[in-house]
């Protein structure tokens, strides 16, 4: 089947997969189209990573299907595997092989034709950079080059979607910024389902977001429509340069919409105002406090934004499903 490019990659259709009494993902619905990368977001044991494995066929589900290109994953299975590179949490390596036998030995595994072996092993392993350690044992690697073999491995075969699975859990710092980096480029050529627990990660290269709760779908956004009820946060922090609390200027503060409540914090020398401030309402607090001359510092949300947007939305989730029960 051809595949248009406006069309999904992947279409999720009630896919639920219990285990026993639980249910570790309860009947979602959710798509990802080409070119996309999307940051599966979810606490730990929000059904990330069993989605993951539905979605590659590593699990059966107990409903539902998936769709990737085109080709059900549960009809299909043999077929869909050249259409998915897939990295798990924990890299697929083998201890006792260098890194250029292991990427040769996947390239078979994934049917890559012979003649093409040496050019696709070639190719991935200068996209993820892994050229230089391409003679030493996979086991004797750092924990960053093993995520970026496990890329590698993951790109042989040219596939439509990659599948990461929480690809910089336990990196060191540098680490994680060279995997992040490495997926914004390969971002541009693949489409790109990423699961996640760590806001920043789906911030920096991500461009839609999926948000996952106690195995249900609670949120489908651009990261652009995310970012923005972001920006309207319950708690800000109003700093200026002159000291001490202002009567006359709180009264103006507190009639500003949007404003719920205002206070003063003499220990910290600064206001917090509750409420949904929207662009229009930022705008006039910092007008009026430039007009009062007591000079504007700072004007900041408590909580970074995507977080406390992450905060809310799981609570409501969670008091939503708690009602219904």
């Amino acid at each position: 089947m051809t595949v248009e490019a406006s069309s999904p990659v992947i279409e999720a259709r009630g896919l639920t997969r219990r285990f026993g009494d639980r249910v570790a993902v309860d009947n979602i619905h959710f798509e990802v189209r080409r070119g996309e990368v999307a940051g599966f977001l979810g606490p730990n044991g929000a059904g990330k990573s069993t989605t993951m494995r539905l979605l590659t066929g590593y699990l059966p589900p107990t409903s539902g299907t998936a769709i990737v290109s085109g080709v059900d994953v549960f009809e299909e299975p043999e077929r869909i595997k050249g259409r998915i590179g897939y990295l798990p949490e924990h890299p697929p390596l083998y201890p006792e092989m260098k890194t250029g036998e292991y990427l040769r030995y996947a390239a078979r595994l994934k049917r890559v034709p012979p003649a093409r072996i040496a050019s696709e092993v070639d190719m991935a392993a200068t996209r993820c950079r892994v050229t230089e350690v391409m003679n030493q044992l996979t086991g004797d690697l750092s924990k960053g080059f093993r995520q970026r073999v496990g890329l590698a491995q993951a790109l042989l075969g040219g596939p439509d979607l990659l599948i990461l699975d929480e690809p910089t859990a336990g990196l060191d710092p540098i680490q994680v910024l060279e995997v992040r980096e490495l997926i914004r480029e390969l971002g541009g050529s693949h489409t790109i389902l990423l699961s996640t627990h760590i806001l920043r990660e789906v911030e920096l290269t991500c461009n839609r977001v999926l948000m996952i709760h106690r195995g249900r779908l609670i949120l489908q956004e651009s990261l652009e429509a995310f970012r923005k009820a972001g920006e309207k946060q319950a708690r800000w922090i109003l700093k200026t340069a002159r000291q001490g609390g202002d009567s006359g200027l709180s009264g103006k503060l507190e009639a500003v919409n949007g404003v719920e409540d205002l206070q003063w914090m003499e220990e910290n020398n600064h206001w917090v105002l509750e409420g949904r401030l929207d662009d229009g309402a930022r705008e006039k607090i910092s007008r009026l406090v430039v007009e009062s001359g007591a000079g504007l510092v700072e004007l900041s949300p408590l909580i970074p934004p995507l977080e406390e947007t992450f905060q809310a939305i799981t609570m409501e989730a969670a008091t939503r499903r708690e009602t219904q029960a």
